[in-house]
């Protein structure tokens, strides 16, 4: 779980005759990551396979899109039998008996791809017509005038209206201004025939916008504008039901794309083998617990048909795929993970740390009970329909900001967190205020004295963090090192940047105060340790970091037989490198106070707006609660997202960068999800 699981290469060959059962076995076998043959082995591939394969990798990327466009995650159904002759030949069978189910999509794929280009070209139009859409008077009619030019425009630049007024005082033209406010005017023109020619050039310099009255729509700007969003919203009730029609046969195309895929899985495995004077030749990796099993399903369908040169056990080497075991909560996580890439064979799998640092930093950023809530609900009731595993990572980031709100003692802000009770719970468990309250709630109880202590908890919390994580994934590159037995960088890089590392986060870890560890990073700075034998201590580790990186290089460098100069300049990068990651990564965590500053804020301010319409008669009261609640959903869609991308954000840029490359490769056996594959008479053999 915390590494890639070794992985045994093996070069199979086998008799023609044997070949199809074998290739049944091991795609429902599903244990086998099959790669290209090996150059020394000679012989044949079928050339009828990679086409087929190409036409199954399209048909399965079209039918996702098909998924998509009723809503849904794609997905197989369990319990299909697949009845094969010749694989290529099965493959085209199976594609007419589900032609109309093709036909039926891709209908829908037209219809809707139609209606989402017209969108857009509406959208376009629309955004001409904002700053004319109060513009009731025919303008297309005016500017078809013949004895007579006539020119609508928007401008924000006072250089036009000098020039208007200009050209107005000379009698060459008729204007008429409108300000729309915010410095915005709208300005029509009107002179004889041939009189706006160089005028209208001059203006649109000046930074005029003419207005061009779109075809197919009136000549009313106003009345274009609305035919324009009457239109979308026809377009966007179409797509709508497109998106019905498409659930309608979500089965049929459930079964389509178990039936596509199977064919793609088992085609990755035809195209890979060899053959040659009756034999077929293919070789990959199996996970060395399966190995047996493997090799078990290969007597049982060729009658011990077969040979299997194990060609050794690999954890490390380049271009070995990476074959991650994790339990299934952990898998949602991974797919995050693998957005900055796969892992490397030889270093640590960073999901199961993610999975508990990732919902404590979204948490902190977003600490309100109520919109926690919220976050929870939207994952179960929207994003459980779409993707699973998204909906189950956004349920324990929701779940998270629950707990971060209840010790904070908000939920839907303050008016509502009062109503619940809940800063009274604290003070009856004995505390003063809540265990992660924020400066915002000693504004709201009127205790102003100890908004500084408040804001000081905040940063001691968000740089313990930043102390934790910096540590630990500092530990983790000189594991990382070891696995990868990469001497070089773990003595001229790694170490030195571990006790860097530790060294300065010592005192945040140790004192859980910035204004403390802040003391003894002064006394260990600017007083050489100031007789503080903690403060001695990290300015110990700090030169010794420094001196470790500066000797280390060259020592290397030396060992090589490259010379002294190339390893100094390399380790004087390192230290560079490492110092500015010391203070900026560090600081970088601040983003943790910050946002939660932001987030109680926020809703402190609209309490306060809402309080003062609570005053104002029935009336108020109504618009106070109605304010409050959008406000609330405002600042927990937005808050949300902000704290979901800066929480990644730490961790892909500020963590991983310690120790985590994800330059590996996937682990991706042949395998059939939920199919049976059943052969009649004798497949191709080519």
């Amino acid at each position: 779980m915390l590494v890639p699981r070794k992985l045994e290469k093996l070069l199979i060959a086998l008799p023609d005759s044997a070949y199809d059962a074998a290739v049944a076995r091991i795609a429902s076998l599903g244990v086998f990551h099959v790669e290209e043959p090996p150059g020394e082995v000679k012989g044949k591939v079928e050339r009828g396979y990679r086409l087929a394969f190409a036409q199954a990798q399209e048909r399965a990327s079209r039918i996702e899109s098909y998924f998509g466009l009723a809503g849904v995650e794609p997905r197989t159904v369990k319990g299909l039998e697949l009845r094969v002759g010749d694989w290529v030949e099965s493959f085209k069978r199976y594609l007419d008996e589900f032609s109309e189910v093709e036909s039926y999509y891709e209908s829908l794929s037209r219809e809707a791809a139609e209606a989402e280009n017209e969108l857009k070209e509406l959208a376009q139009v629309e955004a001409l017509l904002e700053e004319f859409k109060d513009v009731a008077a025919d303008v297309a009619a005016a500017y078809k005038l013949e004895k007579f030019d006539f020119v609508l425009g928007y401008a924000e630049s006072p250089d036009v209206l000098a020039i208007v007024e200009e050209e107005a005082r000379k009698g060459k033209l008729v204007a008429a201004v409108d300000e729309k406010g915010g410095g915005a005017y709208l300005v029509a023109l009107a002179a004889p025939r041939g009189g706006l020619g160089e005028v209208t050039a001059r203006l649109v310099k000046a930074g005029f916008i003419a207005y061009t009255p779109p075809r197919g729509l009136p000549g009313s700007p106003s009345e274009a504008y609305r035919e324009v969003r009457r239109r979308k919203a026809e377009l966007t009730e179409k797509l709508r039901r497109i998106a019905e029609k498409a659930r309608e046969r979500i089965g049929d195309l459930a079964r389509y794309y178990t039936v596509v895929t199977a064919f793609r899985e088992v085609f990755r495995l035809l195209l890979n083998t060899v053959s040659r004077s009756g034999f077929k030749v293919f070789q990959g990796y199996v996970d060395v617990r399966d190995s047996k099993k493997l090799i078990k399903a290969l007597e049982e369908a060729t009658g011990g048909a077969f040979t299997a040169l194990s060609l050794g056990v690999v954890r490390g080497e380049e271009r070995v795929p990476s074959k991650v075991d994790l339990p299934g909560f952990l898998r949602p996580f991974h797919k995050l993970v693998r957005l900055y890439g796969d892992p490397a064979p030889n270093e640590i799998v960073p999901t199961l740390f993610m999975a508990v640092t990732l919902p404590v930093t979204f948490a902190l950023m977003f600490p309100d009970a109520g919109h926690g809530l919220l976050v929870l609900l939207f994952a179960l009731g929207y994003l459980a329909k779409r993707d699973r595993d998204v909906a189950f990572m956004v349920s324990i980031l929701g779940l998270a900001s629950i707990v971060s709100g209840l010790l904070a003692a908000e939920a839907f802000g303050p008016i509502v967190s009062k109503m619940l009770g809940l800063p009274k719970i604290w003070e009856e468990l004995g505390l003063g205020v809540p265990p992660y309250a924020l400066p915002a709630f000693a504004v709201e109880h009127g205790e102003e004295e100890l908004i500084a202590a408040l804001m000081m908890r905040a940063i001691s919390v968000s740089l313990w963090v930043g102390a934790f994580m910096l540590v630990l994934g500092s530990l983790l590159g000189v594991v990382n090192a070891l696995l990868a037995r990469d001497t070089e960088d773990l003595v001229v890089s790694k170490i030195p940047r571990l006790i860097l590392f530790a060294s300065i986060g010592a005192p945040f870890l140790v004192y859980f105060n910035a204004a403390e560890a802040g003391g003894v990073l002064r006394r260990a700075f600017l007083e050489m340790g100031g007789g503080d034998a903690f403060a001695t201590l990290v300015l110990g580790g700090v030169v010794l970091s420094i001196l470790w990186s500066l000797l280390a290089g060259p020592l290397m460098s030396l060992r090589e037989g490259h010379g002294v100069l190339p390893g100094l300049a390399h380790s004087l990068l390192e230290v560079y490198e490492s110092l500015l990651m010391a203070i900026g990564n560090t600081s970088s965590f601040l983003r943790i106070m910050g946002l939660a500053l932001a987030h109680s804020s926020l809703t402190l301010a609209f309490a306060i707006l809402a309080e003062m319409l609570f005053h104002a008669g029935p009336v108020g009261l109504v618009a106070g609660w109605l304010l409050y609640a959008l406000g609330n959903l405002m600042v927990a869609g937005l808050e949300g997202l902000l704290a979901f991308a800066h929480s990644t954000r730490l961790h892909f840029y500020e963590w991983f960068s310690k120790f985590y490359k994800g330059t590996g490769l996937e682990y991706r056996p042949v395998k059939l999800e939920g199919l049976k594959l059943v052969l009649q008479g004798a497949a191709s053999t080519s």
